[in-house]
């Protein structure tokens, strides 16, 4: 669905596929994750699918990007892709994990929830995983500004990374 301003308009996508998630960086720059593998591009016009090249039995969980040549890919068993504007490529972090959500503030400050209450940071250059203290699972991340990123998860936790970064 889309919303004009004024009321809310049926976006055909082509796929009877449960969508998981959307974000885009514009009216013509819009992606949409979900089950089996399922990626989706609007280009202003159309849906169209785009081929990742992973299993059609993993569940892609969220999409976020900084801008329409940074943007990131999560689902489960670990798949991490990131688009550069060219091309989606695998991340270079190895983990079995599902990932849950992603956020950032912007291409060197990027964050990952994954099924356990393991946190992924990428600085722009590489990724670290970060322990964040609590048994819970952490589903949700929103990262403000460099340095100051919010959690949320099972169990009502709620958790606030701060850093010198901002």
């Amino acid at each position: 669905m889309r919303y004009d301003g004024r009321a809310w308009d049926k976006s055909p996508s082509g796929t009877t596929v449960p969508l998981n998630s959307v974000w885009g960086s514009g009216p013509g720059d819009v992606y949409a994750a979900g089950e089996r593998g399922t990626l989706l591009h609007f280009d202003g016009n159309a849906w169209s699918a785009v081929n990742l090249g992973v299993s059609t039995q993993v569940a892609l969980n969220d999409v976020w990007g900084s801008g329409p040549r940074d943007v990131w890919l999560v689902g489960e068993q670990g798949t991490l892709r990131h688009f550069d504007g060219a091309r989606w490529q695998p991340g270079d972090y190895k983990t079995e994990r599902n990932l849950s959500s992603v956020h950032g503030s912007g291409p060197g400050d990027v964050f990952v929830t994954t099924s356990g209450s393991e946190v992924l940071y990428y600085n722009g250059k590489k990724w670290t995983a970060l322990p964040t203290g609590v048994q819970s699972t952490l589903g949700s991340v929103w990262a403000h500004a460099p340095g100051d990123t919010w959690l949320a998860g099972s169990d009502a936790v709620i958790l606030r990374f701060q850093s010198a970064a901002k």
